[in-house]
């Protein structure tokens, strides 16, 4: 019996199925592709940073040929592009990225006020606020933000803000403090800088070089201090208990009602204690130790960072114990400080400091009101990879031109390379330009050594011998 064939079963597609079919196929590719090519040339953080880094590169270069901007603010621009490179190069995108958007926020804001004179915030600790002079809120401040004409600083109970100045001057805003910017102009080469603290405490530092036409004047209720170079003041302002402040070096001119004093600090520090009717009291402050080593700006290259010992050492000339603080942070805060302790003797060792930027300083055991702190001294630790060294010429080139009784130093390196002068570091620009001027402090024959190296433990070093004016 012969077998029945079963019938063929049709099935009818159409044309629109069909087409359904193949666009949703077609989109699929579509949004893979587009995915892939999404993170390969712009969510990729890698592609991410280096376009940030190329933004800022370029944003710098335009601003620089509309000559807007102070030498010192275009200066801590390059700073931050350099840090973003040497991210970029360490394949820590995520900061690099982060320094270069700074550094065009930075660029953005001298653009906004036409390259005219302004501060900025170059570091700070907890909730910092701003209000613009032309705003009528406060808002959350970030580091770089830049401050001109008007604007306030408003830092809550434990926060900290460290304000630089177009002529290279510091102020520390302190915890629970109202700040305002009353004067900020620049006229040719001239800087005047006049701030008012409405409450809380600040401490301010004036550069050696301070050009002596600047004015730099801080002022409160009922008192006014106008600082020379190189001088550190600090100003404490509490409701109803008058003026507090402290002439720590260098001279300032203190204006009290009709009353005006001039305070030397050279030989000895003095503190100021100002009513509110204006009384004032003067009394001597207690010097701290000479912090000796390590020394500022120096660079500490390690093998072996986590256990190898740091020396601290000191010159004490006062009879009594040491208090000495160590700090990743310029402005100690209790909760940032990693050593707060009590010594006896003029040094200490410490181990385990990963490679990172500290900051330590030291005061004579003792009353805060007759005891104060030397000034910060900022090191950095770098570790010497371990892996198998890249080889890697390093270029270092170097012009000594003299100045009286000291040299100017120009050059140029790799970006991203490491530059110190006698083992003291110096910024390098982006493009790893430097310079930097050495004033000779010692008679006779002066070496200096400028090295050049990066992480991998590749080096160049140039020196040259000079002999010094003074006889």
């Amino acid at each position: 019996m012969a077998k029945v064939k079963k019938p063929v079963e049709w099935i009818t597609v159409r044309y629109r199925d069909v087409y359904m079919v193949v666009g949703v196929i077609v989109a699929l590719i579509v949004l893979a592709g587009g995915g892939f090519l999404y993170y390969h040339f712009i969510g990729n953080p890698r592609v991410r940073a280096e376009k940030a880094i190329e933004r800022a590169d370029k944003r710098l270069e335009e601003t620089i040929n509309q000559g807007v901007g102070t030498d010192s603010n275009i200066r801590l621009v390059k700073q931050s592009i350099s840090k973003a490179k040497e991210a970029f190069q360490s394949s820590n995108y995520g900061q690099a990225l982060k320094l270069a958007n700074e550094a065009l926020e930075t660029l953005k804001n001298i653009s906004d006020q036409g390259g005219g004179s302004y501060a900025s915030i170059v570091d700070m600790e907890g909730e910092v606020e701003i209000k613009k002079a032309n705003a009528h809120i406060f808002q959350k401040a970030k580091k770089g933000v830049m401050l001109s004409e008007g604007d306030i600083v408003k830092t809550s109970v434990g926060a900290t803000a460290k304000i630089k100045y177009p002529n290279s001057e510091y102020h520390d805003v302190f915890s629970d403090s109202f700040y305002l910017i009353e004067k900020l102009k620049t006229v040719g080469d001239a800087t005047e800088v006049q701030a008012k603290l409405e409450q809380g405490s600040i401490e301010k530092i004036t550069p050696p070089d301070m050009n002596p036409k600047d004015q730099s004047v801080i002022s409160t209720e009922n008192a006014q201090f106008k600082s020379d170079k190189a001088s550190r003041l600090s100003v404490e302002k509490k409701e109803g208990a008058g003026t507090k402040a402290q002439v720590l070096s260098g001279k300032v001119t203190a204006k009290i009602g009709q009353e005006t004093r001039e305070i030397n600090a050279e030989l000895k520090a003095m503190a100021l204690n100002i009513s509110e009717s204006g009384s004032v009291q003067m009394s001597e402050l207690i010097s701290p130790p000479k912090p000796v080593q390590p020394r500022a700006e120096q660079i500490i290259q390690l093998e072996d960072p986590s256990s190898t010992e740091i020396i601290f050492e000191w010159e004490n000339n006062q009879n009594g114990d040491t208090i000495f603080q160590l700090s990743p942070k310029p402005i100690f805060q209790r909760e940032s400080t990693i050593v707060d302790k009590t010594v006896s003797t003029n040094s200490l060792k410490i181990k385990g400091l990963l490679p990172s930027i500290y900051f330590w300083r030291i005061r004579t055991a003792g009353s805060e009101d007759k005891c104060y702190w030397s000034t910060s001294q900022r090191f950095k630790i770098v570790q010497k990879i371990k892996a198998p060294k890249i080889e890697r010429n390093i270029k270092l080139d170097v012009t000594a031109t003299m100045l009286g009784d000291g040299v100017i130093l120009r050059g140029s390196t790799n970006p991203g390379v490491h530059i110190s002068v006698n083992d003291i570091e110096i910024p390098v620009n982006g493009d790893g330009s430097f310079s930097k001027i050495i004033i000779f402090s010692d008679l006779g024959t002066q070496a200096i050594v400028v090295r050049a190296f990066d992480d991998q433990g590749n080096e160049k070093i140039w020196q040259k011998s000079f002999k010094s004016s003074q006889m």
